[in-house]
């Protein structure tokens, strides 16, 4: 069975789809709570983002605990 990593955001855009992918039995791992990629004003291209360097040490604290809760 696959285990997933989705951030947290992620997972409440989507919650349909992935209740649907959990019921079938895959495991969920923590994988923060912020996405790491955005989508850019093309829209067509992707952009990865929020880097543990790149953020407060505060924010880096808080992301991987929100998503717990």
């Amino acid at each position: 069975m696959p285990i997933y990593a989705v951030p947290g955001e992620v997972l409440v855009e989507g919650a349909e789809a992935y209740w649907s992918i959990a019921e079938s039995g895959a495991e969920f791992i923590n994988h923060g709570h912020y996405k790491h990629s955005r989508l850019l004003d093309d829209g067509e291209t992707y952009e990865s983002w929020n880097f543990y360097d790149q953020i407060s040490r505060d924010e880096m604290k808080e992301d991987v605990p929100s998503t717990h809760r």
